[in-house]
């Protein structure tokens, strides 16, 4: 394992940058992926300047903290359950584009972050509008594209049916992939879905650098070792 993820909100009381994982990720010699979250503000008021003192003061937050990042701010914009998502209030594409680049642009003199761009594996709702290609910022904004995904078992989708149509469309940015957050509920299928999607089918997808497992008991028991044979069947697929 050479990569963490972590959640971190948009101006958070914490602190401008989790300098914290320092010891246990940087110093590790892995890769610190955050999820930042624009919970409490608007895109409007993003793209209107005011915070862009906060984001200055993450950029060199990170660039002191010196390991390698990779950031993805407004993840599963193509989503409707996040403020920041394209289709949410008066929310649109290109406002979530505009937002972007601004977020990007205070990151170009920090070498150690690179920006992943992350959509949902299905876009809520599924029109022309709020299709995934809609959102894309431009190959000078983005050095990952990537994609989460679960399989929530209602019903219950092989490894394929969840990522397939997503990685079609990612693949045609001629850009590294990640799954940056996956996972499968639990049930006596879930080994069987690990082994086949991470031992066999993940590696039919061209361009893969990587991927993430959303190791947490949230809306259900996602956890690889929910189950004794899920995580046997975990550990034989791990390179």
């Amino acid at each position: 394992m050479n990569m963490q993820s972590i959640f971190v909100g948009w101006g958070s009381s914490d602190g401008p940058f989790p300098s914290e994982y320092g010891s246990t990720v940087r110093d590790k010699g892995k890769t610190l992926v955050i999820f930042w979250e624009q919970y409490g503000t608007t895109l409007d008021a993003i793209n209107a300047g005011q915070f862009d003192t906060y984001m200055q003061q993450f950029a060199t937050a990170a660039k002191t903290y010196g390991g390698p990042v990779i950031l993805a701010p407004l993840h599963e914009m193509n989503g409707n359950w996040d403020p920041w998502d394209g289709t949410v209030g008066s929310n649109t594409p290109a406002k979530v584009i505009a937002a972007w680049k601004r977020i990007h642009d205070a990151f170009v003199n920090v070498p150690n972050v690179k920006f992943a761009w992350d959509v949902n594996n299905e876009s809520v709702p599924d029109t022309a509008a709020n299709a995934i290609g809609a959102y894309y910022p431009g190959d000078a904004y983005v050095d990952y594209v990537g994609v989460d995904g679960f399989n929530f078992s209602n019903p219950w989708q092989t490894f394929g049916q969840v990522f397939d149509s997503a990685m079609n469309q990612l693949k045609t940015y001629n850009k590294p992939i990640f799954i940056f957050s996956m996972a499968c509920a639990p049930g006596s299928q879930k080994a069987a879905w690990i082994t086949e999607g991470l031992g066999t089918h993940v590696k039919n997808y061209p361009n893969i650098a990587g991927w993430v497992w959303f190791n947490q008991n949230k809306e259900t028991d996602w956890r690889v070792n929910s189950d004794s044979a899920s995580l046997e069947a975990f550990k034989v697929v791990i390179p």
